[in-house]
């Protein structure tokens, strides 16, 4: 039995909140509750009315809030900037337009929390949970997203310029419209992601899933896509300009370069007028700031009436514009056969484990993505993984000073499931 082992003062004063009453199991705990909150009562305003002229109703700046638990608190326009929020609980919280500026929030559960316009700028949500968060419009200059669980967010419209996302899960993200450039997504599992018109130039994608992944109109142009799966994603109109494509594995779909789309876990839907206007009804809902309108134009490389020639064309027939197939044509030389993709894709997620800012939280994304019943990015490495899995727990690979016991479990589970698949 490993116990962890806990001292009187931490057992009294830290003591956990119980996950089922959701509070404090010691009366002289510090962790503050406050479940259900609602900000605008807790301050006296009876009418919300009366706040719409300030930018904050409340000011938390630089809180020690760890382990808070705000669980279904309504905590819109709270500035949080550089608050200590690690492994906090703000589920299905209203957070809309608070600020959470270099807040740190690492391993915080923010699940289905409601963030529409808020500000992340580099805040740090290393291995959190934002399972069904709604961020649409929101600002995430340079946040931390390394390992995090991000599965079915919505970030239509959000401006991400430059984020972290090594290793995180992205499983159904709706990117839509999304400002992406220059953002690391080295390991990421973007499995039918929604990338549509999504501005990923200069985009680092080493090593990402993209089985299924909706990249219509999407700009990549410069981006990154060594050993990465592109099986079954979706490339209409999409922009591959001067990418650095290489060892990516890729099933024969014939709809990858049509106009269609495909909605998760349906079959391909044509690209017609109605799914244009129904994707430009969700865009011209976001928070009217500044991030809509640049969005709204952007949405227009998918609208069928667009008369640009070196567009390809809605209707299924005509040829593909000579730069369309030239683009076509790079990713499908990038293509490797298995035992070529498997060794680079062990070869970049090696040197991402031993050498990214917050490895271990990489690491983890890396290790339990397999959740939605795909293999982790570990696992695609097949029959590489015991030889990476042995220099990622040598003295060589520093992350492996930072491994618990999980961890080390985890892996060797990894190690001994590839050799006993090599073996068949």
């Amino acid at each position: 039995m490993n116990a962890e082992r806990v001292s009187l003062h931490d057992w009294v004063f830290k003591s956990p909140v119980d996950g089922t009453t959701r509070r404090r199991r010691l009366p002289f705990s510090n962790i503050l509750v406050l479940t259900g909150f609602n900000v605008l009562e807790g301050l006296g305003i009876d009418d919300p009315d009366k706040a719409k002229g300030r930018n904050y109703v409340f000011r938390a700046r630089g809180r020690d809030l760890k382990g808070a638990q705000f669980d279904f608190a309504t905590l819109s326009r709270v500035d949080f900037t550089g608050a200590h929020l690690e492994n906090a609980s703000l589920i299905e919280a209203q957070l809309d337009r608070a600020s959470f500026d270099h807040a740190q929030l690492r391993g915080a559960w923010l699940r289905s929390a409601q963030l529409q316009g808020a500000s992340l700028d580099r805040a740090q949500l290393q291995g959190a949970v934002l399972d069904g968060a709604q961020l649409q419009g929101s600002y995430l200059l340079g946040a931390q997203f390394q390992g995090a669980s991000l599965g079915g967010a919505q970030f239509q419209g959000a401006y991400l310029f430059g984020a972290q996302l090594q290793g995180a899960d992205l499983f159904g993200a709706q990117l839509q419209g999304a400002m992406l450039v220059s953002s690391s997504l080295q390991g990421a599992s973007l499995d039918y992601a929604q990338f549509q018109f999504a501005s990923l130039d200069e985009a680092n994608f080493d090593g990402a899933s993209l089985t299924y992944a909706n990249l219509q109109g999407a700009s990549l142009r410069k981006a990154s896509l060594i050993a990465a799966d592109l099986s079954d994603a979706s490339l209409w109109r999409t922009n591959l300009d001067e990418i650095s494509i290489v060892a990516v594995t890729l099933r024969d779909s014939p709809d990858q370069w049509l106009p269609v789309w495909r909605p998760e876990g349906e079959k391909a839907q044509p690209w017609d007028d109605s799914a244009y206007q129904g994707l430009r009804k969700v865009m011209e809902s976001l928070p009217p700031n500044a991030l809509r309108d640049p969005a709204l134009n952007r949405i227009r490389i998918l609208d069928c009436a667009n008369t640009d020639t070196t567009l390809a064309s809605c209707d299924r027939s005509p040829p593909l514009p000579p730069e369309a197939d030239a683009w076509r044509k790079a990713v499908i030389h990038a293509r490797a056969e298995y035992t070529g993709y498997a060794q680079a894709l062990a070869l970049v997620l090696k040197v991402l484990v031993c050498s990214a800012p917050y490895a271990v939280d990489v690491l983890r994304g890396l290790l339990f993505a397999s959740r939605h019943g795909s293999l982790s990015r570990f696992e695609a490495t097949g029959p590489n993984a015991p030889k990476m899995v042995d220099f990622i727990m040598s003295k060589d690979c520093p992350v492996s000073a930072s491994l618990t016991e999980a961890d080390k479990a985890r892996l060797l589970q990894i190690k001994r499931d590839a050799i006993k698949e090599a073996g068949r």
